[in-house]
């Protein structure tokens, strides 16, 4: 009996031994984690789409983040033909960090938690990307906030100046950045990188000059290949899922996402984008030709509502605006799709999920009773044409796949174009041998504390912690 208590004297003591190992082994890993060495490269955050509140430059008033169309302004860019002179008095605030009834909007990113982290455990100071301070150069984050209405390369170019300018008030003309970049902006810090300031032009040919800029781009959830639920936006406009069922943001409505470049620059890639028959049958739609959005209802040109308000001036101008626009598309998806290497002295790294229902195609049917096309963007049951009903389990199988909720996993990750150029999109290497996959929705994978962790090491030089 009493050699029995010993035994389980000694056990339990063998147990608390090996508790306070376990926890000193935790400790020492955070520590590695968070009490970083001074001397760190800068960091920029790039918010994705929405990610950045707008504001009226004149009268100083927000207009984004609002639910409702404000009195003196709204989003709608003017149509001109040459998109890069669209302007209006709406201009680049600050980051979404916080909004007050966040849990009734999923689907815009708040970013809060990742600067708190990049504070209070990763060891940097927040600085000015435009009025930076002495020791600007290490240990401290900057954040590029943008007009994401406007097209991703003139985003990108925009970058790169305030880069440019950043390091001569710096006086490190050598130095390099380090990127975490949300959604579209890691559009942007790709575009960046491979072109600098260049333009589209027809004839794609990455210079990599931009990547003297750079040392390591962390992409988090970037629609590489696009993302459908653009169409989906373009379609109704965009709307949010409520505890009371979807609810429409007037701001963002119909003809504002019209207007904006960028919302074209995040559709589906012409190579990947997935159509279907009323039979669930593939078909080929061009996703560029501005014939096919008036046909099937994409654009606001079908709307009979809204087109009562344009007078056949307008109508023509939005017709032309609708191509050219289209065409500015092509021509970003075919720069960021063209085949490339990687420079040596840059890491493309991929961070993203795969454990939601993600949008990843559409079906398009002739409704005979209504007598028009429908698109089918949202796991809803559908009637044939012979009156045969398509339930939404059915539609749900068809045209969704696994990703984060808004981007696809082979968006991600950029499949397809790998399949075709036979180069993938990101740096394969002993650092982090291959895409840092998670479970969390779209907007909320910057704040996961794996993603942090795993960031953190490939920019402070730790060894990665496992992802398993």
């Amino acid at each position: 009996m009493i050699m029995n208590k010993e035994l389980k004297k000694l056990i339990l003591g063998i147990i608390v031994l090996l508790l306070s190992i376990s926890n000193f082994a935790q400790d020492d890993l955070k520590k590695a984690l968070t009490e970083n060495k001074t001397g760190k490269d800068p960091i920029i955050v790039i918010p994705g789409v929405m990610g950045t509140k707008l504001k009226n430059k004149v009268n100083g008033k927000e207009v984004w983040v609002k639910f409702d169309e404000a009195k003196e302004d709204d989003l709608k860019l003017p149509i001109s033909l040459v998109l890069t002179s669209n302007r209006d008095n709406i201009v680049a605030g600050e980051i979404v960090d916080k909004i007050k009834i966040s849990r009734f909007l999923p689907g815009v990113s708040i970013y809060s938690p990742l600067l708190n982290y990049l504070e209070k455990d990763a060891g940097y100071k927040k600085g000015d990307l435009d009025n930076p301070t002495i020791g600007g150069d290490k240990d401290t984050y900057y954040i590029f906030t943008y007009d994401w209405r406007r097209g991703n390369s003139e985003s990108a170019q925009l970058l790169i100046k305030k880069i440019e300018r950043l390091k001569a008030k710096l006086r490190k003309p050598n130095l390099k950045f380090d990127i975490l970049a949300h959604s579209m902006g890691g559009l942007i810090a790709r575009y960046a990188a491979m072109y600098g300031l260049a333009d589209l032009n027809d004839n794609p040919k990455p210079t990599w000059s931009g990547a003297k800029h750079f040392s390591k781009i962390i992409t988090i959830g970037t629609p590489n290949e696009g993302a459908m639920n653009s169409l989906e936006a373009f379609y109704y406009g965009y709307t949010i899922d409520t505890l009371v069922g979807r609810y429409g943001i007037k701001s963002l409505n119909r003809e504002a996402i019209f207007t904006s470049p960028a919302a074209y620059q995040l559709l589906p890639h012409g190579n990947t984008a997935k159509f279907y028959d009323e039979n669930l049958q593939p078909i080929k739609i061009d996703i560029y030709d501005p014939e096919n959005w008036k046909k099937y209802g994409w654009t606001i040109l079908s709307d009979e509502k809204i087109m009562e308000n344009y007078s056949p001036k307008m109508r023509n101008q939005a017709e032309k605006f609708l191509k050219v626009v289209l065409q500015r598309a092509k021509l970003f998806h075919a720069a960021l799709d063209v085949k490339t290497t990687i420079p040596k002295s840059l890491g493309i790294y991929a961070f993203g999920s795969q454990c939601k229902d993600t949008l990843d195609g559409a079906i398009v049917y002739f409704d005979k009773e209504e007598n028009k096309w429908k698109t089918i963007l949202r796991s809803d049951s559908f009637k044939k044409s012979d009156g045969e009903k398509v339930e939404s389990k059915l539609v749900k199988q068809t045209i969704f796949s696994p990703g984060d909720g808004t981007v696809p996993l082979h968006s991600l990750l950029g499949e397809n174009v790998t399949a075709i150029n036979g180069t993938i999109l990101q740096s394969i290497d002993s650092i982090l041998p291959e895409p840092l996959i998670v479970c969390e929705s779209h907007t909320a994978i910057p704040n996961s504390k794996k993603v942090q962790e795993v960031f953190t090491s490939l920019f402070t030089g730790q060894p990665v912690p496992k992802t398993n």
